[in-house]
């Protein structure tokens, strides 16, 4: 029954820049019309069950880390009964060393569900610019993807996908 309503969270990270904007874990929690943004990491990781995460404005994120999403779900057996829905989620950016270098634009979902997190609802969200995919289902189980809208996702890795469906072997 904890709930994370109304709050602007932004440009945390300072002294580690694993720093996200909200952790949710447990059972039943809230995270709604929040404001994050200029995060190093994820605005949000999902941990547990029956959670809901809704109408909240995402922007900017991922500007020092890879393989993460602007909402992060994983962990497994996690996820069942967690909504996320109504969100409006802009410019999931990455950040890795390619080539001996550190660049902008690898590796970052909209929404990324991970590590086999199962039975989670994703709609009526709208996820733009995000340098991977606006969803990406990695081994995520029982995952319904209904009514969002994704705009101008994939790039510079050169993906052309809008959602990414991966599992754990070879294929």
């Amino acid at each position: 029954g904890n709930r994370v309503e109304n709050c602007y969270v932004h440009h945390t990270g300072r002294v580690d820049r694993h720093g996200i904007g909200v952790l949710v874990a447990g059972q039943g929690a809230t995270v709604a019309h929040c404001l994050v943004h200029d995060m190093p990491r994820a605005a949000l990781i999902i941990r547990g069950r029956l959670h809901t995460v809704e109408y909240n404005v995402i922007r900017d994120v991922n500007l020092e880390l890879e393989d993460t999403g602007a909402i992060y779900g994983g962990g497994w057996v996690n996820g069942a009964g967690t909504v996320i829905r109504y969100n409006r989620i802009s410019n999931s950016v990455g950040y890795a060393t390619r080539e001996g270098a550190y660049q902008f634009g690898f590796f970052a979902s909209g929404i990324h569900l991970d590590e086999a997190i199962g039975g989670v609802e994703v709609y009526g969200n709208v996820v733009e610019r995000a340098n991977l995919a606006a969803l990406n289902l990695h081994n995520a189980r029982y995952v319904t993807v209904t009514n969002n809208i994704f705009i101008s996702n994939a790039g510079k890795e050169g993906w052309l996908d809008q959602i990414q469906v991966q599992g754990w072997n070879a294929e």
